[in-house]
Protein backbone atom coordinates (compact mmCIF):
# COMPACT_ATOMS: atom_id res chain seq x y z
CA UNK A 1 0.00 0.00 0.00
CA UNK A 2 1.38 3.43 -0.96
CA UNK A 3 2.02 6.32 1.42
CA UNK A 4 -1.11 8.42 -0.58
CA UNK A 5 -3.55 4.98 -0.20
CA UNK A 6 -2.87 5.36 3.49
CA UNK A 7 -3.42 9.16 3.98
CA UNK A 8 -6.73 8.37 2.15
CA UNK A 9 -7.69 6.45 4.57
CA UNK A 10 -6.65 7.54 7.81
CA UNK A 11 -8.25 10.53 6.73
CA UNK A 12 -11.15 8.98 5.71
CA UNK A 13 -11.17 6.94 9.04
CA UNK A 14 -10.47 10.07 11.59
CA UNK A 15 -12.37 12.77 9.13
CA UNK A 16 -15.06 11.53 7.41
CA UNK A 17 -16.73 8.42 9.24
CA UNK A 18 -17.33 10.71 12.70
CA UNK A 19 -18.46 13.82 10.68
CA UNK A 20 -20.75 11.04 8.58
CA UNK A 21 -21.63 9.65 12.00
CA UNK A 22 -22.76 13.54 13.59
CA UNK A 23 -24.85 14.02 10.62
CA UNK A 24 -26.91 11.11 11.11
CA UNK A 25 -27.36 11.52 15.04
CA UNK A 26 -27.33 14.93 14.69
CA UNK A 27 -29.97 15.53 12.35
CA UNK A 28 -33.14 14.88 13.41
CA UNK A 29 -32.31 17.10 16.74
CA UNK A 30 -31.45 19.81 14.33
CA UNK A 31 -34.75 19.35 12.31
CA UNK A 32 -36.53 19.52 15.67
CA UNK A 33 -34.99 23.00 16.56
CA UNK A 34 -35.71 23.79 13.53
CA UNK A 35 -39.41 23.87 13.06
CA UNK A 36 -39.89 25.13 16.94
CA UNK A 37 -38.12 27.94 16.22
CA UNK A 38 -40.53 27.88 12.63
CA UNK A 39 -43.42 27.53 14.74
CA UNK A 40 -42.39 30.20 17.05
CA UNK A 41 -41.85 32.63 14.59
CA UNK A 42 -45.28 31.88 13.18
CA UNK A 43 -47.39 31.92 16.28
CA UNK A 44 -48.25 35.79 16.30
CA UNK A 45 -49.34 36.08 12.73
CA UNK A 46 -51.55 32.88 12.76
CA UNK A 47 -53.16 34.51 16.19
CA UNK A 48 -53.72 37.92 14.48
CA UNK A 49 -54.63 36.29 11.78
CA UNK A 50 -57.33 34.01 13.51
CA UNK A 51 -58.66 37.12 15.32
CA UNK A 52 -59.43 38.99 11.43
CA UNK A 53 -60.83 35.93 10.29
CA UNK A 54 -63.57 35.22 13.42
CA UNK A 55 -64.32 39.32 13.11
CA UNK A 56 -65.20 38.55 9.70
CA UNK A 57 -67.08 35.49 10.62
CA UNK A 58 -68.94 37.46 13.52
CA UNK A 59 -69.47 40.37 11.37
CA UNK A 60 -71.23 37.83 8.86
CA UNK A 61 -73.31 36.11 11.70
CA UNK A 62 -74.55 39.59 12.74
CA UNK A 63 -75.75 40.36 9.01
CA UNK A 64 -77.33 37.09 8.57
CA UNK A 65 -79.07 37.00 11.74
CA UNK A 66 -80.28 41.35 11.33
CA UNK A 67 -81.59 40.40 7.71
CA UNK A 68 -83.33 37.33 8.89
CA UNK A 69 -84.95 39.09 11.82
CA UNK A 70 -86.28 41.95 8.72
CA UNK A 71 -90.49 42.04 8.59
CA UNK A 72 -90.08 42.46 4.35
CA UNK A 73 -88.25 38.55 4.49
CA UNK A 74 -90.56 36.99 6.87
CA UNK A 75 -93.39 38.76 4.78
CA UNK A 76 -92.28 37.54 1.44
CA UNK A 77 -91.64 34.35 2.84
CA UNK A 78 -95.18 33.88 3.64
CA UNK A 79 -96.90 35.33 0.81
CA UNK A 80 -94.29 32.66 -1.44
CA UNK A 81 -92.96 35.04 -3.59
CA UNK A 82 -89.56 33.47 -3.66
CA UNK A 83 -88.67 35.49 -6.59
CA UNK A 84 -88.89 39.27 -5.23
CA UNK A 85 -87.34 37.23 -2.02
CA UNK A 86 -84.38 36.04 -4.09
CA UNK A 87 -83.81 39.64 -5.58
CA UNK A 88 -83.99 40.87 -2.10
CA UNK A 89 -81.25 38.53 -0.86
CA UNK A 90 -79.25 39.54 -4.27
CA UNK A 91 -79.03 43.65 -3.29
CA UNK A 92 -78.10 41.80 0.66
CA UNK A 93 -75.24 40.50 -0.36
CA UNK A 94 -72.68 43.53 -1.47
CA UNK A 95 -74.47 45.68 1.30
CA UNK A 96 -72.94 46.93 4.64
CA UNK A 97 -68.96 46.00 5.86
CA UNK A 98 -68.96 42.12 6.02
CA UNK A 99 -69.04 40.75 1.86
CA UNK A 100 -71.35 37.30 2.12
CA UNK A 101 -70.73 35.40 -0.79
CA UNK A 102 -74.15 33.79 -0.53
CA UNK A 103 -77.08 33.68 1.00
CA UNK A 104 -79.73 30.71 0.70
CA UNK A 105 -83.40 30.31 2.32
CA UNK A 106 -84.09 26.73 2.51
CA UNK A 107 -87.73 25.33 3.97
CA UNK A 108 -87.56 23.30 6.84
CA UNK A 109 -87.26 20.06 4.50
CA UNK A 110 -84.56 21.30 3.54
CA UNK A 111 -85.77 22.24 0.00
CA UNK A 112 -84.30 25.67 -1.71
CA UNK A 113 -86.86 28.14 -1.49
CA UNK A 114 -84.47 31.23 -2.92
CA UNK A 115 -80.99 32.14 -3.18
CA UNK A 116 -78.36 34.61 -4.26
CA UNK A 117 -74.87 34.06 -4.64
CA UNK A 118 -71.44 36.50 -5.86
CA UNK A 119 -69.21 35.20 -8.33
CA UNK A 120 -66.65 33.87 -5.92
CA UNK A 121 -62.82 33.35 -6.82
CA UNK A 122 -62.06 29.49 -7.01
CA UNK A 123 -59.21 27.84 -7.44
CA UNK A 124 -59.05 25.98 -10.88
CA UNK A 125 -60.78 22.73 -10.93
CA UNK A 126 -63.14 23.35 -8.19
CA UNK A 127 -66.56 23.78 -8.68
CA UNK A 128 -69.06 26.12 -7.54
CA UNK A 129 -71.44 24.88 -4.66
CA UNK A 130 -74.87 25.02 -5.50
CA UNK A 131 -77.57 26.26 -3.49
CA UNK A 132 -78.16 22.83 -2.36
CA UNK A 133 -75.22 22.11 -0.99
CA UNK A 134 -74.69 25.43 0.85
CA UNK A 135 -78.50 24.54 2.24
CA UNK A 136 -77.32 20.92 3.38
CA UNK A 137 -73.90 22.36 4.50
CA UNK A 138 -71.45 20.41 3.06
CA UNK A 139 -70.24 19.37 -0.43
CA UNK A 140 -69.73 16.20 -1.80
CA UNK A 141 -67.46 15.52 -4.64
CA UNK A 142 -65.54 12.73 -6.46
CA UNK A 143 -62.33 13.64 -4.04
CA UNK A 144 -64.39 13.68 -0.90
CA UNK A 145 -66.57 16.31 0.57
CA UNK A 146 -65.66 19.22 2.86
CA UNK A 147 -68.25 21.22 5.27
CA UNK A 148 -69.20 24.91 4.14
CA UNK A 149 -68.60 27.73 6.64
CA UNK A 150 -72.63 28.74 6.57
CA UNK A 151 -74.54 30.38 9.37
CA UNK A 152 -78.21 29.35 9.84
CA UNK A 153 -81.15 31.99 10.43
CA UNK A 154 -83.84 31.36 11.56
CA UNK A 155 -87.00 33.37 10.38
CA UNK A 156 -89.76 33.06 12.65
CA UNK A 157 -93.40 32.75 9.88
CA UNK A 158 -96.94 33.09 10.62
CA UNK A 159 -98.27 34.08 14.64
CA UNK A 160 -96.98 33.04 17.72
CA UNK A 161 -99.99 30.95 18.25
CA UNK A 162 -99.86 29.44 14.61
CA UNK A 163 -96.58 28.63 13.07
Amino acid sequence: MTLQSKLFLSFVALVMVPLSAAALVGAPVILRELEGRTRSQLKPALVASNLVYQEKVNAARERVQLMSQQNQVRQLIERQRYEELATLLSERLTEGGAQLDYLVLAGSNGRVLAHAMTESAYLQGLQHPTPEEIAAGTIGGKTGSWNLLAEPAVVPVGSESQP
